[in-house]
């Protein structure tokens, strides 16, 4: 029996683990792109390369 609690705790801190974690580098990752795009962006739009980016996507 108290294998089974252990076992249990053990998994649901795991996953809680996970599942922060997950969420955590999701935003980071967002927050990374988005400024990374921004900057991009910019940096494209003084090159003139904006037209070549549209017709990419």
């Amino acid at each position: 029996m108290r294998w089974d609690l252990r076992v249990c705790l053990r998994l649901g801190l795991w996953h809680g683990l996970r599942g922060g974690l997950r969420v955590h580098l999701r935003r980071g990752l967002c927050r990374k792109l988005r400024w990374r795009l921004r900057f991009k962006l910019r940096g494209e739009l003084r090159c003139g390369l904006f037209a070549d980016l549209r017709r990419g996507l």
